[in-house]
């Protein structure tokens, strides 16, 4: 992790500072997670430090990974109700109303952009997202649709 996110863990254990419900007086409010980190065991020790500070924090949330019962890597699932079916897990295991930042962890080949882009906004209408963000997304992989997705996007997250 890079910036201001080396405190946020990815696989749900203690870290330099531990997944600790003071956080925010410590200086980390942005909290950037997935619902595939621990395979949701991330999201549920979040919500156990959010209950009571929700306000004082940005929650992002990557999804779209697709695990085994192993934990082994199956792929992406970007599909619109995919994308509604992690969201609503992810809301239960946070333990919130809605998710600050939403974003697929990586363009899924096999659906347009457009299409996950526009459910997730529907939850953005709809009141379960705030703003929409991608990860791993370049000029090259957004092709032709970039001033679509540009309307939209308020967050972009990329590899170094």
């Amino acid at each position: 992790m890079h910036g201001d996110e080396r405190d946020v863990w990815a696989d749900g254990r203690r870290g330099e500072h531990g997944n600790h419900p003071r956080g925010p007086r410590r200086g980390y409010y942005l909290l950037d997670t997935g619902d595939f980190y621990g395979m949701g065991h991330n999201e549920m020790l979040i919500g156990r430090a959010l209950h009571f500070q929700r306000e004082q924090v940005v929650l992002s949330v990557k999804f779209g990974a697709q695990r085994a019962p192993n934990g082994a890597w199956l792929g992406f699932d970007a599909r619109p109700v995919a994308m509604k079916s992690a969201l609503a897990y992810s809301l239960k295991r946070l333990g919130v109303e809605y998710i600050d930042i939403y974003r697929p962890s990586r363009l899924d080949p096999n659906v347009p952009i457009e299409e996950t882009i526009g459910a997730i906004a529907e939850m953005v209408k709809a009141g379960y997202v705030r703003y929409i963000g991608l990860s791993e997304v370049g000029r090259r992989q957004s092709g032709g649709r970039r001033r679509y997705i540009q309307s939209w996007i308020c967050r972009l997250n990329m590899r170094w």
